[in-house]
């Protein structure tokens, strides 16, 4: 299958002093750019072939909408390990309640995760 350039790549990638034209974008290629992690590290076009996203200019793993969905599930991560550190302080008191001798533990323990419950529900 013969592709051509969309409006997503670039004409050149990895422009640089020792190469001010770049490298010419290959077509059938994703049309990210890229940086390796490593010291003076030039950018250069995606390595993967394209088939994702508009006009099918990327590979999955840069489509724009599988990034998006990907940083919306970081986000959601991290609100759900905040909940979960922060309802810590109500559960260490509850607990400690029943080690003092509460006379109803299961009613404590229920009333508490319900709250906690409650409360991240209503933030997620």
């Amino acid at each position: 299958m013969t592709h051509t350039l969309s409006t997503h790549h670039r004409q050149s990638y990895g422009k640089w002093g020792g190469n001010p034209r770049g490298t010419r974008a290959d077509p059938a290629r994703c049309a990210e750019s890229v940086t390796p992690n490593e010291r003076f590290a030039i950018p250069h076009q995606c390595r993967k072939a394209r088939g994702y996203g508009p006009d099918e200019a990327f590979c999955k793993q840069h489509d724009p909408a599988a990034r998006a969905k990907a940083y919306a599930d970081k986000k959601r991560d991290e609100k759900l390990r905040h909940f979960r550190t922060a309802g810590s302080d109500a559960l260490v008191t509850a607990l400690q309640a029943i080690a003092d001798g509460n006379n109803d533990p299961r009613t404590l323990a229920r009333e508490t995760l319900d709250a906690w419950r409650a409360a991240m529900d209503a933030e997620l």
